[in-house]
């Protein structure tokens, strides 16, 4: 999952980092590993930080770089359901 700030600073569309989930109003980048998210009827858990690859680069050239530390982060699903676009989170 990956902040909107941060495709918006770098002017990318969702999907373009092959980013699974966009989270706007938050800043994933500070959730903590192990906590807890639920989305719709979703619970993800927090994994670690998604650090940026070499894919970045053929996306544009140095955003490998430029991403660092704002990436965006992993998480596991820990109960399945449906999650809507609009979709409240509740930490």
């Amino acid at each position: 999952m990956i902040s909107n700030s941060v495709l918006e600073e770098f002017e990318l569309l969702p999907g373009s980092l092959s980013e699974n989930m966009v989270i706007d109003g938050l800043d994933v980048m500070r959730f903590n590993d192990g906590q807890r998210l639920q989305i719709g009827q979703v619970v993800l858990e927090v994994l670690g930080p998604c650090d940026p690859c070499t894919q970045m680069d053929r996306i544009r050239n140095g955003l490998k770089q430029t991403l660092n530390g704002k990436r965006g982060r992993f998480a596991k699903v820990v109960t399945t359901g449906v999650i809507r676009v609009g979709d409240a989170i509740t930490l």
